[in-house]
């Protein structure tokens, strides 16, 4: 078994090891109802201490909707867009999503902040990242008030980091199964539905709520650019298994190359297909999809398609991406 930290404790629903830290979380169970039980699975692994991960929580096997989506204006809501169609005409859906298979694994509770960072750092395992000039806030990223926003790194820095960590990148399907679990809702459901209500109120001239008000400083597309903000900062931006900040906080590095409506291999599958794509080993490692849900979802409310995944190299001008590390067991 891997040991994480100093200590090491037996998983029994959620623990935290005595000496600081956070336990791994079993991936979830669901009683009789379909209620999530919140507990482990019956053959759930031991817990390793996770000092230098910040936590880690399980994500159990299951279907996730993957791809862009439109919203109906009318209806206020986000569906799968139809067909697969890279650009469209008027009436038509543009963009793709398909309802993939993903197996059970282990994702990092929250984006690797700077201070998680730095443990690496200080092994001499990973590299000190460069500040991006298009980061409204001009500390660098070892300044004691930045320890808990994300840390900025290319994603070669992030495979590093990982590898570091005995883990590797989550794929774009794992992150999205993270979010949305089970559900055919994009993002974070109850902040993809604050969205739409803040939409509403504003163009109906009310005053914005403590929340809207949150939403736009996960707004990357407005200018001028909103700054980082800490991990874990937002209560609601939490998944169905227990992770924080996959709705808006940072977009993040995926493991994943592909996934567009103008992607053959995307486009071939079928619902019910497994984890469509993940590099190419002899790709450059230098690109990469990164999924984030707040801007998209946002614009899509008026634009009316939203496409959570973006193609990034390297992200020489983006200081608003960061990474967590997935792991595909307890050994």
């Amino acid at each position: 078994m891997k040991q994480f930290g100093a200590c090491r404790v037996i998983l029994a629903g959620s623990l935290a090891c005595a000496c600081g830290g956070h336990a791994r979380q079993a991936p979830a169970t669901r009683d009789d109802s379909g209620v999530d039980a919140g507990g482990p699975t019956a053959d759930a692994p031991d817990a390793g201490n996770d000092d230098f991960l910040g936590g880690v929580r399980g994500v159990p096997a299951g279907d996730v909707f993957v791809g862009s989506w439109i919203f109906n204006a009318k209806d206020k809501q986000f569906r799968r867009p139809t067909g697969c169609l890279a650009a469209a005409e008027l009436g038509q859906d543009r963009g793709a999503n398909r309802r993939l298979t993903v197996g059970e694994f282990w994702l990092q509770q929250s984006p690797v902040s700077n201070g998680l960072y730095a443990i690496c750092f200080a092994s001499g395992a990973c590299t000190a990242p460069d500040h991006d000039i298009a980061d409204p806030n001009s500390k660098s990223w070892d300044d004691p008030a930045r320890v808990e926003l994300p840390v900025y790194v290319t994603h070669d820095q992030a495979v590093a980091y990982c590898d570091w960590a005995k883990g590797r990148l989550p794929t774009l399907a794992e992150l999205t199964r993270a979010a949305q679990g089970d559900a055919e809702v994009p993002g974070v459901a109850a902040l993809t539905q604050a969205a739409i209500d803040c939409a509403k109120e504003a163009a109906e001239g009310a005053g914005a709520s403590e929340l809207c008000g949150q939403l736009q400083l996960m707004n990357y597309f407005q200018t001028p650019s909103p700054p980082l903000y800490r991990t874990n900062a937002v209560e609601l931006d939490r998944g169905p298994y227990g992770h924080t900040d996959l709705f808006g906080s940072v977009w993040e590095w995926t493991h994943s190359f592909g996934g567009f409506a103008d992607d053959g291999k995307f486009c071939s599958l079928s619902d019910g297909s497994p984890d469509f794509v993940t590099f190419d080993p002899n790709h450059e490692q230098t690109q990469s999809d990164v999924l984030g849900f707040a801007s998209v979802l946002m614009d899509a409310i008026n634009s009316g398609s939203a496409f959570p995944a973006r193609l990034v190299v390297n992200a020489t001008n983006r200081y608003n991406i960061g990474f967590r590390c997935a792991f595909d067991d307890m050994q």
